[in-house]
């Protein structure tokens, strides 16, 4: 048996009306979500931050509402950039993190807040990683995956500024304290799909649900490449697999 988690990310939603760089972002996500609950029926749903682009507690609240009409897993919601946790938690998303019950194992979907409310980069205290520490220890669960908002790996030059700095030395203590059970991370902000390794973990990124960048570019690029989204399928022996994918329309 196998567990499917829905991740989503960069939703930038704004005011009825507006748009993010040309994209009506309330109607984008609403179709990635049915294209995706057209694959799968997920176990739980990762939602890795920006998720408005107007963090006002009435966006968030549209945001729950659009996610709960088509689905109802466990939702685990981290702020980005552009969001600003005071409002989330106004809003009651659902940021604590999931275990989810297999016949054989028990993964913990556990996120890193990396956010710092309007700071671009990726913000990460003593007191964010104690409070990590603390969400992977315990012997309930197996297997961990690791949600955050920044990256911990190269993506884009312009993007890379804001990246997770100095996440090897700190995860491989990580590791060592959960008995190496964290098993991969995953994270959003760079618009684009990607696979890295950091810590001798797999490290990817996901596509926005509304516009996406261009990879590998020196400055700020829109890409062609539409909404998006990524599943991961964890297994009961602690492997995931992963793919992401575009709307066709």
């Amino acid at each position: 048996m196998t567990l499917q988690v829905l991740q989503i990310s960069d939703c930038h939603l704004t005011d009825p009306g507006e748009t993010f760089l040309g994209a009506d972002t309330q109607q984008s996500l609403q179709a990635v979500l049915a294209a995706a609950l057209r694959q799968h029926q997920p176990d739980a749903i990762i939602a890795s931050g920006d998720i408005a682009q107007k963090p006002a507690p009435a966006t968030y609240r549209r945001f729950l509402a659009t996610v709960r009409k088509q689905a109802t897993a466990p939702l685990l919601c981290l702020p980005g950039n552009h969001d600003f946790l005071g409002a989330m938690q106004a809003a009651d998303l659902p940021m604590q993190s999931i275990d989810l019950v297999d016949t054989e194992v028990i993964w913990r979907l556990v996120a890193l807040d990396s956010h710092e409310d309007n700071k671009p980069s990726a913000v990460v205290t003593t007191a964010d990683l104690a409070g990590l520490r603390e969400s992977l220890t315990g012997a309930r669960w197996q297997y961990a995956l690791l949600a955050t908002h920044h990256p911990m790996v190269a993506t884009s030059r312009w993007q890379d500024r804001d990246m997770i700095t100095d996440a090897q030395w700190w995860l491989n203590d990580l590791q060592v304290h959960c008995q190496h059970r964290l098993r991969g991370i995953v994270c959003g902000h760079v618009h684009q799909a990607l696979t890295g390794r950091v810590a001798d973990l797999p490290h990817w990124t996901t596509p926005s649900t509304c516009v996406q960048f261009r990879s590998n570019s020196e400055k700020f690029a829109v890409d062609s490449k539409a909404p998006g989204y990524r599943w991961l399928t964890l297994h009961t022996d602690g492997e995931i697999e992963t793919s992401s994918h575009y709307l066709s329309d």
